[in-house]
């Protein structure tokens, strides 16, 4: 785990949104931040409250970095929060707790309209790097497990109403622990993959997510397209035993999916069923530093089917040599040349 603290750009979230969109929820952000602070807050205020959260992406990525900015300034000051009076229902607001409460307001709704430079920084809580061939088990502190494949980087960060996963790249397992008023949302290549409690895993690699659920359902939501918004599909639920990939701006259809197979990785193992071996050694390279060739194009739509550990990779090769009746030559300990068998 990288300890030292970061600050990055979170394009994948804010550039989602226009201008006008993001200073719209920005300035409704504002306004539910400072109700959420008070100790009357009635449990229909905050039913309200989570279903504006929850109506667009934008509104829960306004409202999570409202907080952020919040702990940012305090930062700033030296102090543990900005303070932002409370009162109880038998109190009236003093002429100076009116004062104190429209210049923080004043002061975080300049933000929020502003140029942008806020909307476009986030605080990483934590971050994670796996290397090729290594897998990492993380216990987060809200109780959810997260667990990593090989060459992936993820980080996650925390807020009073939300838990946020960036996947940058590579493949990730997510076992979500349940809260009444945390979402748990997964950030990855511009899409949106919300949990509705549910074990999932999310893959992003070659400019593609590939959202495969194991148990119960999540939400994916896609950017908001102003010139075609009506032509594609802008969210779309996925159950248990369901997968869907997002490229090029299109979320696919649901399609069934062996969950086994699809989370092997877990286990040590790959389970190909009829894989074309162009696919099969993609899958190696994920694992191993060694680039395949095959030389004959044809030989590249043979298909394999079989149960192989990640970590034996000699075994495997002999086994598709056997399979396939092909030669691997791995005598250059970069390149695995694969080729038909001479007679």
């Amino acid at each position: 785990m990288l300890t030292s603290p970061h600050v990055f750009l979170l394009t994948d979230s804010y550039q989602m949104y226009s201008d006008d969109d993001r200073n719209h929820s920005g300035k409704e952000a504002l306004d539910w931040f400072v109700r959420m602070q008070s100790d009357s807050v009635t449990e229909a205020e905050r039913a309200a409250f989570i279903a504006w959260r929850d109506a667009k992406p934008e509104n829960a990525q306004a409202y999570a970095d409202a907080e952020l900015l919040s702990h940012k300034l305090a930062a700033l000051k030296g102090h543990s929060a900005y303070h932002i009076p409370r009162l109880t229902p038998d109190q009236k607001p003093s002429l100076m707790t009116m004062q104190s409460f429209n210049r923080i307001a004043l002061f975080l709704l300049i933000i929020f309209s502003s140029a942008g430079l806020w909307w476009q920084t986030g605080i990483v809580s934590d971050e994670y790097v796996t290397s090729a061939g290594e897998q990492r088990h993380i216990p987060l502190e809200d109780g959810s497990k997260l667990e990593l494949n090989t060459a992936s980087h993820a980080d996650v960060r925390y807020t009073r109403l939300e838990r946020i996963v960036t996947l940058y790249s590579g493949e990730a397992y997510f076992d979500i622990a349940d809260e009444n008023y945390r979402r748990f949302v997964v950030l990855v290549g511009g899409l949106q993959v919300r949990d509705i409690g549910t074990r999932f895993i999310v893959r992003h690699d070659n400019e593609q997510v590939t959202v495969t659920v194991l148990e119960g359902e999540v939400e994916l939501t896609r950017p908001a397209l102003s010139d075609r918004s009506g032509e594609l599909p802008a969210t779309l639920t996925l159950l248990a035993g369901q997968q869907s990939h997002y490229r090029n701006e299109v979320i696919t259809s649901a399609i069934p999916i062996d969950s086994v197979a699809a989370a092997a990785w877990r286990e040590g193992k790959l389970i190909f069923k009829a894989t074309p071996l162009r696919e099969v050694v993609q899958e190696l390279a994920r694992y191993h530093p060694l680039r395949f060739v095959i030389h004959d194009p044809a030989l590249a739509d043979e298909t394999v089917t079989g149960s192989f550990h990640i970590g034996e990779l000699s075994s495997f090769l002999r086994a598709l040599e056997q399979v396939l009746q092909i030669q691997i030559d791995t005598r250059n300990p970069d390149i695995a040349s694969i080729q038909r068998r001479k007679n």
